[in-house]
């Protein structure tokens, strides 16, 4: 009887509790438990960043092994010379006719501009524009020439500025394929001692293919052909200057040249 007259008291005591003291307690131990949360976040989690390219290539898949860390630098690092100034550097032949006098010509191609890969398609779209210089000539074979020899010295040249279309896919970690298509403008000039010669405005379209390794260095198989508009000219076998890109008279000297490409 006493037991039940205590548990009742207790009863009656919880009913007459205020109601608001009840929530005061959960609410403020809900409290507590968010400022709890609220601490370990910001001591467990860094704050978001605007970070560049490079630096989320850097952890790219939170590279955990050295290997992993030094492949995905190295990838940051190469992908800095999609975009840079270069130099080639380029030997083959040119061939080139007026009339019966053809030759295949030894030839020495400069050029130095800047490329950039845009920031699309994995950077494999890009462009370049350039300084373009070529020479070929065969007075070097004058040489070894008998003077009794039907030999003709003769000389072209082209001195211009470019531009050209690249493409480049991967084919593993280290090496890319690419080709390009170019277009340029300059001043050409060709002579020989039949005293045919052509000094005047000149376009020319390229088609280049290329292997490059890690970016700075490219191994390239290109092909050139030279159109020649109007300038100062000396005929002799030329014929009639005015309809010289129809005739056959002159036949648009065509270069193929391989070299090394360089990207500083």
């Amino acid at each position: 009887m006493f037991f039940r007259i205590i548990i009742s008291v207790a009863m009656l005591s919880f009913y007459l509790c205020p109601a608001e003291e009840i929530d005061s307690k959960e609410e403020n131990s809900m409290k507590a438990h968010a400022k709890y949360i609220y601490e370990r976040e910001q001591k467990n989690t860094q704050a978001p960043q605007k970070l560049s390219r490079e630096e989320l290539q850097r952890g790219f898949n939170n590279a955990k092994t050295q290997e992993e860390i030094d492949n995905s630098n190295n990838i940051v690092i190469r992908k800095a010379y999609k975009s840079h100034l270069y130099l080639a550097i380029q030997a083959g032949v040119t061939f080139s006719a007026v009339d019966s006098n053809i030759n295949s010509l030894p030839t020495l191609s400069v050029n130095v501009g800047y490329q950039n890969f845009l920031g699309i398609l994995s950077h494999q779209l890009g462009f370049r524009i350039f300084v373009d210089s070529l020479i070929a000539t065969n007075a070097l074979k004058s040489l070894k020439t008998s003077a009794f020899d039907d030999f003709v010295d003769t000389t072209f040249s082209f001195v211009g500025v470019g531009t050209a279309l690249l493409y480049e896919v991967p084919i593993n970690g280290r090496w890319n394929y690419g080709i390009s298509a170019g277009y340029g403008i300059g001043y050409m000039t060709y002579e020989d001692l039949f005293w045919d010669s052509l000094n005047g405005f000149s376009t020319n379209i390229s088609l280049t293919n290329y292997f490059s390794y890690k970016e700075r260095y490219k191994i390239e198989l290109g092909f050139k052909t030279f159109f020649y508009h109007y300038g100062i000219y000396v005929q002799r076998k030329l014929g009639n200057i005015t309809t010289l890109i129809e005739s056959s008279n002159f036949a648009r000297p065509v270069s193929i040249v391989m070299g090394f490409h360089y990207v500083f």
